[in-house]
This record gives C-alpha cells, structure tokens and sequence, in this order.
C-alpha cells in the first residue's frame, strides 16, 4: 500500500529552511481532499514517526502538524517528541477554557504551539499568550489587517509571525517590513509529496513486538519503551483507558501511570493483540476474529487439559494459528526467529502434541467438525460438553475488544 504526505518548507528571512509543514494526501494529487481532520491528522502523524521516520521527512528540523480541537483535547500531542514538532492549532478551534487548559499543559511540558490562518480578535488573546508562532494568510488577508495584527501583539515580543502563502516578491517584501520572521508559500516551493510503501499488510517485523511481549520476565520498563516507540499503540492504549469502560475520575496521561492501573499482565495481553490486529489488511477482518476466538478458547481450556501454568503459551498458539494465510508462507519458515516454546511450534507445524490435539478440538468445534471434535476430546480426556460454553464466552470477550 502507497503513502502519501505533502511537505512544505518554511523559510526564515534568508531563505533558510528552518522547518516543514506536514499536509495529509491521499494520492499524488498536491492538493487536501475534503476528509475530517481528526482524520488527516492522525494520518500525518502515523504515516511519519511509524512508517517513514520523522528524520526522514524533516532532516531533523521541526514538524508543523495540524491539531483539531479533538485531538488537542485528547492530549494526542504527549506522545510526540517536542523538540521536533510545532503543533498547529487549527484556525477553527474556539478559544474556549478547555482549549486554553489544554495548551496551558502542552506549554509547561515544553512544546510549541502556532495559530493556523490567524486572524484577530479579542477572544484569542489567551491563545496569543500561549503562542511561539502566529501564521497570517498573506493570500486572504489585506495588508492593513497584517500590519494591525502585529501592532496588536506588539507588547508579547517573543512571538514569531509567518507568513503563508507567499506567492511572489511583493509579499515577501511587505512581510520582511511589516516583521515577518518565517515564510512559506509558492514564491519559494510549492508542497512536495512524499510517498512511500506502508509495511506489508502482515510483515513479519510486526512479530518483533510479539516476541519481545513473550518474554515471560518482561519488566515494566520494557514494557513502556515498546509502547512508546509506537505513536499510534500509544495513543490508542491512552484513549482505551480513558474512556467510559474504566471510569476513572481523573485523566490518565502518561502510558506508565496506564501499565500500572491495568496491570503488566492485561497490558501485554492488549498490546499483543492490538499488534496482531495492526499486522492484518481490512481484507482479513473476519480471519483475525476467528484467531482471537480460537486465542482464548486455547487458554480458557487449559487447566480442563491438566495445562493451568501454559495458559499464555496456549494463547499465542490459537493467535498465531493463522500465520500461515495471513503470511502466505508455511509456519516452519515463519516460526524460525520467534520465541515461543518448542511444543507451541510443533503443534503449529502439525505434529501431533497435547498441544496440537487441543488446537484440533477448537478448530473442529468452530468449524462444525464433530467426529474430529470428538476424537481430540477422547485423546486430551476433555469432557465434550465443556467447549460449548468455552467457546460462547470466547465469542463475547472478542466482540468486547472489537472498538480497540
């Protein structure tokens, strides 16, 4: 799958390129399609600290990146770095004390904050005292509305004003007289799109974070360096938590504050599902439930089959019972590097094991398979009339990850 991000440099008054806006596309078509901009956002931010690499798209120089007032709200921000990106508030985001509270905090952790296509009114000034940039839409507005909005900052002098949408001499002329310090616009580049290839639907990199989730000694430490190297886990993992499922009565911003309320072991569990789940294309939806069904069938039966200190191991057998079609390749080759015990790879690879039989039992009763269902029950000395119930509740603790 193509990605597509616009680039466009910001200039300082010697032409200097100090930093880069970041624009969603969809296409290589340089222009923003109509999409909702907590939409285009996240996209942004996805497309280049997961998949291309912020240095890769900035050479180390900040990110402007477009904020709605949801994701503000959402406190998205936290999880990127602050030393390389200026958040951008949105021109149609209300100044309102919940707003204001936001950026308030965004300020004390040391991030920068610019006001997109600013023009003045009084009620912005609680944003203007937050603010390190002002944008100003050189293209909309009039020259005295440009030199009105300087005189008005005037006592807040370490603002910064640029100008946007130059598009020739002229403006860039009247903005160098009126104080203009940054500049972006036509008249020095126009917004260059950058693609790239996403990683493969189900790559086998994504299996690094399962292996390293495996480990049975795996410390809160390491577990908080896996999440945070991945904006997208992380920001989902913060909004799980703080939605309504929980209730917690005050909001939970940092990932670690996260592991230790839900615990390493439900932690784990979640982010190895959410990877799972992000190493799949939508043309798989229902394969992927089918795994995580098959996932917690294995490990609810485990002590039923005299195996209550593997439940985990069981687990990530019924996960991983699909690799072979979401790879396209056989188990024993995708098997080779990941660390999981012996008898969980043989019993993938089709010999026949305690663990194997087990896995038969579930995939028979899912499928319908009754004389297989009911010759593996024989070998285990499982009780039949048990994996019923096992499976319908297996159906309901899927469908209350589905929103993950």
């Amino acid at each position: 799958m193509d990605i597509f991000l616009g680039r466009q440099p910001i200039y300082d008054t010697h032409h200097n390129i100090v930093a880069y806006e970041l624009l969603f596309r969809s296409g290589l078509e340089n222009y923003y399609k109509n999409i909702d901009g907590d939409y285009a956002t996240k996209g942004v931010i996805t497309d280049t600290f997961s998949l291309i690499g912020i240095q890769q798209m900035t050479n180390g120089k900040p990110a402007f990146i477009n904020f709605t007032r949801n994701l503000l709200l959402e406190d998205v921000a936290f999880l990127l770095p602050k030393d390389l990106v200026v958040l951008e508030i949105l021109e149609d985001v209300e100044p309102d004390k919940d707003i204001v509270d936001a950026c308030k905090r965004l300020k004390m952790a040391g991030y920068k904050i610019a006001l997109d296509d600013f023009v003045f009114h009084e009620k912005y000034f609680p944003l203007i005292d937050l603010a390190d940039i002002i944008k100003v839409d050189f293209l909309h507005t009039s020259s005295s509305e440009r030199a009105r909005l300087i005189k008005a900052c005037s006592k807040r002098p370490n603002i910064k004003f640029l100008a946007e949408k130059v598009e020739d001499l002229k403006d860039f002329q009247e903005g160098l007289d009126l104080g203009y310090s940054l500049y972006q616009g036509y008249f020095f580049s126009k917004p260059e799109v950058i693609t790239s290839r996403d990683l493969p639907h189900c790559n086998l990199n994504s299996l690094t974070v399962i292996k390293e989730l495996s480990q049975s000694d795996l410390e809160i430490d390491k577990l908080e360096e896996i999440i945070k190297r991945d904006v997208s886990l992380s920001y989902k993992l913060l909004k799980f938590i703080n939605s309504s499922l929980f209730g917690f009565s005050t909001r939970i911003e940092s990932i670690r504050h996260a592991i230790v309320l839900l615990g390493r072991k439900e932690v784990t569990r979640w982010v190895t599902l959410i990877t799972f789940r992000n190493m799949c294309d939508i043309a798989f939806p229902e394969l992927i439930n089918t795994s995580l069904i098959t996932a917690k069938c294995c490990e609810t039966l485990a002590p039923y089959v005299g195996f209550k200190g593997r439940a985990s191991d069981l687990f990530l057998l019924g996960l991983f019972s699909v690799l072979d079609i979401l790879f396209g390749k056989p188990f024993a080759e995708i098997l080779v590097d990941l660390p999981i015990s012996q008898d969980v790879k043989q019993a993938l690879c089709g010999e026949p094991n305690r663990f194997r039989w087990l896995l038969e039992v579930v995939v028979a009763y899912r499928d319908g398979e009754w004389d297989e269902f009911s010759r593996n029950c024989q070998r285990l000395s499982l009780a039949e009339d048990i994996v019923p119930n096992v499976f319908f509740e297996s159906l309901d603790w899927v469908s209350s990850y589905s929103k993950l």
